[in-house]
Order: structure tokens, then sequence, then C-alpha cells
């Protein structure tokens, strides 16, 4: 009998050694999920580069820019060390679920800095192929890169299915954001401060082309900030169709290098090609010298925005295309000449407020690395008013 028991009491053992391991891991808590702001891991290889690199790309030993560009292929990474560079421009694509990315080691820790002596017709950042992700980089035009950071392939070869996020695009000669040529684009989660240094205009995002001959189609902005912009917030040109600017905040609106207010914050021109484009849920804050709040000769709608201390003589141009709705906004110490109903008029500081504490709720729970839904994210920095380089 006691030989029996010993043996049952070593089999009941070994079976609570077996099952031990699933008893504690019914009980464990759950993992925790992804740290919040990192990417999901990449499938090929990760290629490291320095301003004055010179070696094999690996993180030891890493290479120049343009060596790291021209090796990585889909479902690779540049990883850019920290240091200052001369502009950045796309050589290979990527593929569906094996984009390129782009990006920082260290957020903001890189400068591409404007390759050229003075202000000219050219590009600093250039994203002209397909299924590519630029992340976490400052983008600085030294107060004369016409095309600070540029969307775009060609007419017959456009660039698709770009992801621009977390970077910060400062000191624009002329826009701060330009996209031509393009589909399925997602610009997010960015800061764009500080453009038309140069010359006339200055947008804060340049959409299609006023030549009618560069389509746009299927963008969303979402997420960024915009501060100390000239001329338009947005422009919407011929040809963009199903473009969503929704849920940005536009702090700041000032006259160009040459004087002028700009004709609309929010506008669109061309030959009525434009279709599908919205503008809505954005905070619009102060910008006394805006000639018009909504000019859009395409059609644009306008949707549930809050606009505070905007100046001009209108709040809706004469100009503006009749199919266009411009509804549900909210409006204080602002224009409201040419009202087509619908909108909120002369309401209080309070009020506005709380539709823009709407707006930033909502944003709580936009997609994207870096967003603001992310509890452990570090909050954007807090750039100077003036042209003066960030620190």
């Amino acid at each position: 009998m006691r030989f029996r028991a010993g043996v049952a009491c070593c089999l009941l053992l070994y079976v609570m050694v077996l099952l031990l391991p699933a008893i504690v891991a019914s009980q464990a808590p759950p993992p925790p999920p992804p740290s919040c702001g990192t990417a999901t891991p990449v499938s090929g290889t990760s290629y490291y580069a320095s301003p004055n690199g010179s070696g094999s790309c690996s993180a030891s030993s890493p290479c120049s820019l343009q060596g790291a560009l021209a090796k990585a292929g889909p479902g690779d990474e540049v990883v850019l060390k920290d240091g200052v560079y001369k502009g950045l421009r796309t050589q290979r694509n990527g593929t569906v679920g094996n984009p390129i990315t782009i990006r920082a080691e260290n957020k903001h820790g890189v400068v591409i800095e404007w390759p050229y002596p003075s202000h000219r017709f050219a590009r600093n950042v250039s994203i002209e192929h397909d299924y590519i992700t630029v992340r976490d980089l400052k983008v600085n035009g030294k107060s004369q890169a016409w095309d600070n950071f540029r969307i775009g392939g060609t007419s017959s070869n456009p660039a698709e299915h770009v992801i621009a996020e977390g970077n910060w695009i400062y000191n624009s000669g002329h826009m701060g954001i330009g996209i031509f040529d393009a589909k399925n684009v997602i610009v997010r989660h960015n800061l764009v401060q500080n453009t038309g240094l140069a010359q006339k205009y200055g947008e804060g995002v340049y959409i299609g082309s006023a030549h009618h001959d560069r389509p746009v189609i299927g963008v969303e902005i979402y997420g960024n900030t915009f501060r100390n912009i000239t001329s338009n917030l947005i422009d919407y040109k011929d040809e963009t169709r199903n473009v969503n600017v929704h849920h940005n905040i536009f702090d700041g609106h000032r006259k160009d290098a040459e004087g002028w207010g700009g004709d609309g914050l929010v506008r669109s021109a061309g030959n009525n090609t434009a279709a599908g484009n919205y503008f809505q849920d954005n905070i619009v804050r102060n910008a006394p010298d805006a000639n018009y709040t909504v000019r859009t000769q395409n059609r644009v709608d306008v949707l549930d925005n809050v606009f505070s201390n905007i100046g001009g003589r209108n709040f809706i141009s004469s100009r503006t295309a009749s199919s266009t709705i411009v509804r549900g906004n909210t409006l204080c110490n602002a224009s409201t000449d040419g009202d087509r109903g619908g909108n909120l008029l002369h309401q209080s500081t309070s009020t506005c407020q709380s539709a823009e504490q709407r707006i930033m709720n909502e944003m709580k729970s936009l997609p994207g690395i870096g967003g603001s839904s992310c509890s452990t994210s570090t909050p954007a920095p807090t750039p100077p008013t003036s042209a003066a380089e960030p620190r």
C-alpha cells in the first residue's frame, strides 16, 4: 500500500508540474501594449547613415545618406544618426506591406537642411517614390527653401502610398509642404512652422497645381500643428480629389515676405476639376491679416471648424463656389460677412473654447506613430515665433 501511495503521489506531483505553467499563465496579467510611438519592426534590413558616414551602412559603421537610400529596398529602413544633412531625395520604391521607412534614430535629432546658398526653385526633402514612410525628422528650409517638404513624382508616374509623420518642418522660403502628382498620401502629427520667409505666398500645405496637369488623389491630413503660416493655410488646386483635412490646429497667420496676407485661409482655385474635398473639425486661431477665411472657387466643404481671432473682409468670399457647403462652424471674434447660414456666429470665447476642446478630445484617438492618443508620448516642442532656427 505504501508503494502504491508513493507512486500515486509521484504521479500527482508530475501532473502538477506539467500544469503549473498553464495555471500561472492564466492568472498573469496580459502583456503590455507596444510602447507609445514605437513603429512596427521592419521586415527587412536597417541601413544606418550619418552626416559624414563612409562605412558599410551598419549601426557601428554608418554610410552616407545617399548610400543608405541607394541600398534600401522594400521592407528596409534608413536610420539617420543625429546631425545635419544637406537635403534628402528618395531613390527607390517600397511595395505593398513592405514600405521603405526613413527615420531619425532619435526623434528630431536629425536636421535635413536646405542645401543651396540662396532661394531658388528647388527641393529640400523630396519624396518621389511609392510606399515610403518618413518620420521624426527636423526639416530646416533656412528661410530659403521653395519646396521644403515635397511629396510627388511626375504626372505619368505619381508617388503613391506615402506617409509623413512626426516631422518638424520649419523656416520655409515658400510653402511648408507641397503635394504634387501623388496618390494615397497621409500627412499626420507633424509640426509646420514659419513659411513664406523669402517671397510672396507661403502656404501651410499646397496641394495640386495651378497648371491643371498635376493631379493629387486621396490625401488625408490630420493631427498636425501649423504655426506662423503665410498666405493660405491650405490651398487645394486643380485636379485635387478626395482630400480630407481634419483635426488639425492652425495657430498663427501673418503677412508674407512681400507684405501680402493671402486671399483665403481655406482656398481652392482652378477650373472646377477638384472634387470630394473637405476641411473639417479643425481649429483655426489668430489670423488678423487674412483677407478672407473661406475662398474656394472649386468645391471644398468647410464643416464643423472653430475660427477665432480672424481678421479680414469676409468669412465667405463672394468668389466661393455656390456648391461649396460651409456649415456647422463656430466663430469668435471673426468676420462673419458673406455667411450663408448654418454657422454659429459671434460666439463667446468660452463657446469657442468648448468647441476646441471637443476637437482636441477627438484628436486623442487619431491613429499614427506619435499620435496624441499615446499616453507616454513626448509633448510637441514649443518653437519660437520668430524665423530663427529652433534650438
